[in-house]
Formats: C-alpha cells, structure tokens, sequence
C-alpha cells in the first residue's frame, strides 16, 4: 500500500487534507458535546422546580393523611388536601414531560452538530484517499514488474493538462507513436508525478 505521494506538492496537500480531517473530526465532536450540555442546561430550572413541587406534594399529601385521622370532619378536610396533591402531580408530570422533550432535543442537536460536518468532509476526503491509494499502489506494482513507461507516457497523454503536454512537443501523440523516447520518458515521468508515485531512476 501506498499511503501518501512521494515528496511534492501533493504530499503537502495530502497532510494538510489528514490534519483538517482530524481538526474536523475533533472539532466536531467537541462542538457537539457543547452543543448537548447547552441544551441540557435549559432543563435545570424545570429540574430544580420538580423537586420543590415533589417536595410540597409530600407535604401535602402528609397533611392530608393526618387530616383525614381527625374524627368526624377528617373526610371533608383531607379531600381538598388530596385536589391539591393530585394537581401539583400533574404540574410534575407535566414538567418531566418538557425535561425529557430538552434531553430528546439536546441529544439530536448535538449528534448533528457532530455528525454533519464530519459526513461532509469525510465524503470528500476518504474517496480521493482511496482512489490515491489504489491508483499509486497499481502504479508501483506495474513499475516493480518491468512495465515500461510507454503506458504511463499513455495514460500521461490522456490525463495531463494540454498546457503540460504543449510544453513537452508540440506534438506530444505523434512524437509517442514514433517511439521517442525523450518525449516517452518525459510524458511518463509526468504522469508519474500526477499520480504521486516515484520514477525510476533514468539510465545513463
């Protein structure tokens, strides 16, 4: 495998392509987590209230037990009591139900803060990655097998800019059919360069 071109100015873009993926990533998650803990942080006044509310509940609900102990009236002292209880459970219920809707919310926003950015940046970067990584290592094993330069100076004709080729002859595809080997062997080492994979040392 081929992880990176050789040294050049692809190299340079490739590093600078695995740092911004790492900032991303890192960068990402980090802005999720704040994202999540912000949100949540919304839910601590409704938290703090449902406590107090449970607490007069219980107090309530305890006046009402020992109202109801009284003989004769207990009946009709500890039913208002009990409306009371039963309302402020309610209310608690109601802000549980609004905790868990902040939680639910918090949880999603802070997943997509993290999610997005990373699936966009990695949808552009993991891709020419692996492209790089096959087409340099098919490169290196056709090199490594004797191939000679006659199918890089090719593919160099087919994939290099025309202003490149226009510097090499001014007529690149006459001059590789009639077999010359300084304009073969510049095209190659052209394309060799374009895909990030070491020439051969030139013969003496």
């Amino acid at each position: 495998m081929v992880p990176y071109a050789k040294p050049s100015g692809r190299l340079v873009g490739q590093i600078v392509a695995d740092v911004v993926t790492v900032v991303v990533s890192v960068g990402s998650y980090l802005a999720g987590q704040a994202v999540y803990w912000g949100i949540l942080a919304l839910a601590d006044p409704l938290s703090a209230t449902a406590k107090a509310l449970s607490g007069l509940q219980n107090r309530v609900a305890d006046a009402a037990a020992q109202a109801g102990q009284i003989p004769g009236i207990g009946d009709s002292l500890r039913s208002p009591l009990d409306d009371i209880a039963g309302q402020i459970a309610s209310v608690i219920v109601q802000i549980s139900d609004q905790i868990a809707l902040i939680q639910r919310a918090a949880g999603l926003t802070g997943l997509a803060v993290f999610v997005i950015p990373v699936v966009i940046w990695w949808g552009l970067w993991l891709p020419a990655r692996v492209r790089f990584v096959r087409e340099a290592a098919a490169a290196k094993r056709l090199l490594d097998a004797g191939v000679g330069l006659d199918l890089f100076a090719l593919r160099g004709l087919a994939h290099l800019p025309l202003r490149v080729l226009a510097r090499v002859d001014t007529d690149p595809v006459a001059a590789w059919r009639e077999g010359n080997t300084a304009v073969i062997d510049t095209l190659a080492r052209r394309e060799l360069d374009r895909l990030g994979v070491r020439a051969p040392k030139r013969s003496n």
